[in-house]
């Protein structure tokens, strides 16, 4: 990290346009309109998941701000769009690998920030969790990134669904998965997928099915 580089005017016109757009996708999630609540929470889940760099510093002391996240919680509990919602979630769970985790912050990250974030995250999850595949899978991969064993029931629940199989979902057993799943919920989602396999009609879902079976074979 150059130090230099955040004394630049160049750094601060980018962390002032940074904030300035985290600051009105907040003000756009209060809306009574659903259409505002969905684009302030589509800019979050872009800042989630943006490309990484140290002029993405402010996005990482943002969300990091006690009374951010006080929000945020309020915010993800009261929304009743499951769209909205599935954003606002998905952004909370890129956090942790992008913002927290990632190399990048190495200088900057400690377990007790790590703890911090387990614990604002899990009741978020626990209380937004509804019927809709959409809103479990992202409940679940947060529940897996916190390694909350939770996540493989609610996936054992959702997988005979092919709206369940995605990129994501792959990633969240090729990740997390050994690090909270029980042999029981293991041998459990493969007897799930292994249904799934035999009445397989979508090529794609397919894929993804046969890669989360590989993944938890390989788990011993």
């Amino acid at each position: 990290m150059d130090a230099n580089f955040f004394q630049t005017e160049r750094y601060a016109k980018n962390k002032s346009n940074i904030i300035a757009d985290l600051d009105s996708a907040m003000v756009s999630l209060k809306s009574m309109e659903v259409a505002a609540r969905l684009k302030g929470a589509k800019r979050l889940s872009y800042h989630s998941r943006r490309p990484l760099g140290w002029s993405c510093l402010p996005v990482r002391e943002w969300f990091w701000d006690d009374s951010i996240r006080v929000e945020l919680s309020e915010i993800c509990r009261d929304e009743s769009d499951e769209k909205v919602l599935s954003y606002l979630l998905s952004a909370l769970r890129f956090l942790y690998d992008r913002y927290l985790t990632h190399p990048l912050w190495e200088e900057l990250y400690s377990k007790k920030e790590e703890l911090a974030y387990v614990r604002w995250v899990l009741p978020i999850a626990e209380e937004c969790n509804q019927a809709s595949v959409l809103i479990k899978m992202e409940v679940a991969g947060i529940f897996a990134t916190c390694s909350d064993n939770r996540a493989w029931d609610i996936y054992n629940e959702i997988l005979p669904k092919k709206s369940a199989y995605r990129v994501q979902t792959e990633l969240d057993f090729m990740r997390y998965a050994k690090n909270s799943i029980t042999y029981k919920q293991r041998i459990d989602l493969l007897q799930t997928i292994e249904k799934f396999i035999m009445k397989l009609k979508n090529p794609e879902a397919g894929y993804y099915a046969k890669q989360i079976k590989k993944i938890l074979e390989s788990i011993s």
